[in-house]
Formats: structure tokens, sequence, C-alpha cells
């Protein structure tokens, strides 16, 4: 399974192989403490509570989480090419999907959207790297900037396909 995951990514990709790696080491470790895989991966179920609404508070969400929430401000970091969108998106149609998801992560807020990019990173391996901006960041700071017909219009034009 190993080495299927780790081809799966590409074999440039050393920091997610490295991860790949270390996570099947700790499944590996928590089955033999559980007494099996099925066991171990019991301890990482999540409730199923979709349908209850989310409380007051921060909450920390990956892009799929919130769906059908609404949240008075929402910030989404790491707005730079290879995350935003994802290095893996590969393709017209993973593209579109990269898009439409963040659409909808800017339309959970009620009353703000804060996006964020680093300049400079730091590898797995110590090494500062430095990052470049979204392809797609210049295009949506402009947009998160208007009264709601002119980000309406906008936003319509950010989702006609790229040709």
């Amino acid at each position: 399974m190993e080495k299927e995951l780790i081809e799966s990514v590409g074999a440039s990709d050393v920091d997610t192989a490295s991860d790949i790696r270390d996570a099947l080491a700790q499944l590996e470790e928590l089955a033999e403490q559980a007494g099996s895989i099925s066991a171990a991966l019991a301890q990482f179920r999540i409730r199923d509570d979709a349908n209850e609404a989310i409380t007051h508070g921060v909450h920390l969400l990956n892009a799929h989480t919130g769906k059908g929430q609404q949240f008075d401000w929402v910030f989404i970091p790491g707005v730079e090419k290879g995350n935003v969108p994802s290095f893996l998106a590969r393709g017209k149609a993973a593209l579109e999907e990269e898009k439409r998801v963040l659409l909808v992560m800017i339309s959970r807020a009620k009353h703000g959207v804060v996006i964020s990019r680093a300049e400079t990173l730091i590898s797995k391996k110590g090494k500062p790297y430095n990052t470049t901006p979204s392809p797609w960041g210049d295009s949506l700071r402009t947009g998160l900037n208007m009264d709601p017909q002119g980000l309406t219009r906008h936003v319509s034009g950010f989702l006609r396909p790229t040709t």
C-alpha cells in the first residue's frame, strides 16, 4: 500500500512521501496497540453531526467541513500557488473544482473574508523557500472589495471556464 500511495503523489514530492511513510508507521503502531487496523481506525472516527448548527467560537475547518454552515468571518490562509489551487489539481476539471470549493468557502462568510498568503515558508528539511502567489489571488482581492452586486458579477466572471 505504501508504494501505491507514494507513486500517486509523484516521485518528486519527497515531503508528502515522507508524510505518507510517517502516517503509515504511526497507523501500524496504533494497530499493534489496539489489536487490529480496524480498531485503530475506529479511534479516529468523527461524529456525524453535520446537520447540527455550528456553535459560537473559533472553528478550524477544512474546505469541505463547513458545508451548509454560515460564519461571521472566514479566514483563508495559504493562498499561494501549489496550495490554492492545490499542486495535486491537474487538468481543467480539477482546477475548476478547486475554484468551486474556494468560492464555497468564501460564500460561508456573513460579514467578511480574510485571505492571506506566505511569501516565504520553511521546508521539512528546515530550508526557507519563496512562494508564488496564487494565480487567483489578484482576482479574489479585487472581488472581495466590492458591494454585493459587484461581487455577484465578479464571481460570475470568475466561474467562467478558463480556456
